[in-house]
């Protein structure tokens, strides 16, 4: 199981941008597919994907926001 949700992941972030997008984080939201941005100390830009979701209660997932 750990192994196919690793799997999942990868497949996940090597798809294209158009397909991650749809599942983006919605206005007002904060589940879902994003960018995130953050500057060292250094001044170098750390730029980072991610996915959001809610997992558990069962009954409060968004399987909306659930790639396939």
């Amino acid at each position: 199981m750990i192994q196919r949700m690793k799997d999942s992941t990868v497949q996940f972030f090597s798809s294209p941008l158009e397909t991650k997008k749809k599942v983006a984080v919605r206005e007002n939201g904060f589940e879902g597919f994003g960018h995130h941005y953050s500057r060292e100390s250094g001044g170098k830009l750390d730029w980072a994907e991610s996915v959001i979701l809610i997992t558990q209660p069962p009954q409060d997932r968004n399987m909306e926001m659930w790639p396939t």
